[in-house]
């Protein structure tokens, strides 16, 4: 198995790039290679280049590095990541044992502080009955996130049960992707793994800038049409704690 690793990355959050580097050539992957898409000056490593960025064209635009990425990858697999997360030890051994036959894949997360980050993940707005629509040529920027939510009434079966005041819902890592529970997943743009022909044929929306859950727009269109795995055998860690809701509601069995 080929992997690009794509890394997005500016100025003021650069830190961790030779860590996460170290990590990834660590795993002894035959062929692959690093991209980091970003304002900074070229990184000196093997199998990896620098795509500079102008920050200053859109503060915060990661889809459209999210999109650079997917255009420059080499290989079928495309790993993307922010910059403060590490491959774990044995994760390209992971990878092997699952097998290339996904769609888009999710491995767990592990935070700083040794508990779980945003990985297996339910959309508690999705499981309220709110999608979000947009049109391409809407004015976003500057927007807060809830003012994309349309709603849209939907079937909330098999969660109308679950009553929680969180935004996101972990799932148990066992708890596989179900014609009832896909509609309401949503793929954290922190980390993930996909094939790059889903990539392109289901770009990032490039309308929507950091925090503006361009990454809750990805999911509700990819995982509609692209299958979505959880591979426990491989993961990743955060180089540095990211909080996340106090309620949030973890979902062991449904």
């Amino acid at each position: 198995m080929d992997f690009t690793f794509g890394i997005i990355t500016s100025p003021d959050t650069c830190n961790y790039l030779d860590t996460i580097i170290e990590s990834i050539e660590r795993q002894n992957i035959p062929n692959y290679e690093i991209i980091i898409v970003g304002n900074i000056p070229p990184v000196d490593r093997l199998n990896t280049k620098t795509i500079p960025f102008d920050e200053s064209i859109i503060p915060g635009w990661i889809s459209h590095k999210k999109n650079i990425i997917s255009y420059a990858a080499t290989y079928e697999n495309i790993v993307f990541l922010h910059d403060y997360i590490c491959i774990e030890p044995g994760w390209y051994a992971g990878l092997l044992q699952y097998g290339n036959d996904f769609d888009i894949m999710m491995t767990p997360v592990i935070n700083c502080n040794g508990g779980r980050f945003r990985d297996w993940l339910l959309n508690v707005w999705f499981m309220r009955g709110y999608r979000i629509i947009l049109r391409p040529t809407e004015a976003i920027e500057g927007h807060a996130l809830g003012e994309h939510y349309i709603f849209a009434p939907r079937q909330m079966e098999p969660f109308r049960a679950l009553s929680t005041d969180a935004d996101e819902a972990l799932l148990d890592h066992t708890i596989n992707v179900t014609d009832a529970i896909r509609p309401y997943m949503y793929v954290s743009g922190t980390y993930w793994i996909a094939k790059r022909k889903v990539m392109l044929d289901c770009q990032i929306n490039e309308a929507l800038v950091h925090c503006q859950g361009e990454d809750v727009e990805w999911s509700q269109r990819a995982l509609a049409k692209y299958r979505y795995c959880m591979n426990t055998g491989s993961s990743v860690r955060l180089l540095k704690e990211k909080a996340m809701s106090q309620n949030i509601l973890y979902v062991s069995k449904i």
